[in-house]
């Protein structure tokens, strides 16, 4: 960002500065992931405003008291109210458990911002930012909140899809590609009242200076270097083919936000106890997913490639295998599923998934008993349900 827009994120610089002989201010943010509220130290300039805090609080004495300790937790502009005032909270209590978990604070000097969005730093990023028909913008963020139905008994700022709409989207696409990262912060201001104690004044209600008066303000301030994502490659294994015999591995890397590849083999070779009940089978599956996250977490959406040699029986009649051992079913389909963490660093993750396709059989028919005669063959087009996983993996 330029030097203009950097005097707009005054709040998020850890600083420490006197505001009487005998008080002092210590203000810092830090920087979360998309969709997440965990405190990565080694995201953005985190581990800096971080370590701002803990100096301050180690250098407190034995007389030194915090007399108010003002906390925020902001989301960017997507998503639902009600997610994403959760999501503001999670991120408000993440700082807040990072400052009261080092200095008892008294419940009497804590304050708690309860807006989820930081409206105020959008207007001044809008304002002196080269964003597209932002003269259409402004008036929109000066608008109240209004809530509106979105789905599922969500609800959405009204003001978030008149962003999203106008001059279809093409603000919209420069905030979330360059500033949405900015708004996804926590925030904290601690007042120190330094020994010896004095009456603690509280400081004139805060009036922003003029929008043109901001952008004239020249600030030497290091930019800040966004990495909203990181690309993982994964190695995982499906419980449920475990459950019924199969040993199975699957691989997956990151190659895009949004966007990931992979592919799972399962292999059995062994007959459930006796000669006819069996499920002895080599199924290879590339895929291609889609998540609705960019950081490649939660929902997803998927296509993948199958091919399939198999042995099945099922204590029936009749045994199935691929025609002459070299006919594998063949097909593909769609995928959806979730993914959930598992442990506080998101390296091991589970997910729950579901896929249908369509697949071309041709196999052959013999009479199941022990080196039983081959009844026929037969040729059918399989359109249904082709798959089901819960999948525990480790991220790299």
């Amino acid at each position: 960002m330029c030097k203009k827009s950097i005097i707009t994120l005054l709040l998020l610089v850890g600083i420490i500065m006197p505001a009487s002989a005998v008080e002092s201010v210590v203000r810092a943010g830090i920087y979360f992931i998309y969709g997440h509220s965990e405190i990565d130290p080694d995201f953005a300039d985190n581990r800096r405003q971080l370590q701002s805090i803990v100096d301050a609080l180690n250098s407190m004495g034995p007389g030194d008291r915090i007399v108010r300790a003002a906390f925020g937790g902001y989301t960017s502009l997507e998503g639902t109210h009600e997610n994403n005032q959760a999501l503001a909270l999670s991120r408000r209590n993440a700082m807040e458990n990072f400052v009261s978990q080092r200095y008892p604070l008294a419940p009497d000097a804590i304050l708690r911002d309860n807006e989820y969005i930081n409206w105020g730093l959008l207007q001044q990023i809008v304002t002196v930012e080269d964003i597209p028909y932002k003269e259409e913008i402004l008036p929109i963020i000066s608008q109240p909140k209004t809530l509106i139905p979105y789905y599922a008994g969500m609800h959405r700022d009204q003001r978030l899809t008149n962003i999203r709409w106008t001059r279809h989207g093409a603000a919209w696409d420069v905030l979330e590609a360059k500033y949405f990262p900015y708004l996804r912060l926590a925030t904290v201001e601690l007042i120190i009242d330094r020994a010896p104690q004095q009456v603690y004044q509280p400081e004139p209600e805060y009036i922003p200076e003029p929008v043109e008066e901001v952008a004239e303000v020249q600030v030497e301030t290091p930019e800040v270097e966004f990495v909203p994502c990181k690309k993982k490659f994964y190695i995982k294994t499906n419980l449920l083919n475990w459950l019924i015999a199969q040993s199975n591995v699957g691989l997956e890397v990151d190659f895009a936000r949004h966007w990931s590849i992979g592919v799972h083999a399962n292999y059995s070779a062994w007959n459930y106890f006796k000669s006819t009940l069996k499920f002895r089978t080599l199924d290879i599956r590339p895929g291609i997913r889609y998540w609705i996250s960019p950081c490649n977490t939660k929902w997803y959406f998927g296509a993948h490639f199958g091919v399939a040699w198999y042995n099945y029986a099922f204590d029936g009649e009749y045994r199935y295998q691929d025609h002459d051992r070299r006919s594998p079913a063949m097909g593909g389909g769609i995928d959806i599923g979730y993914r959930l963490p598992l442990s506080a660093n998101h390296r091991w993750n589970v997910e729950f998934g579901l896929s249908g396709g369509v697949y071309m059989l041709h196999y052959d028919k013999f009479i199941n008993v022990k080196n039983g005669l081959k009844a026929g063959d037969e040729k059918k087009t399989y359109i249904g349900p082709d798959g089901a996983s819960i999948t525990f993996s480790y991220s790299f």
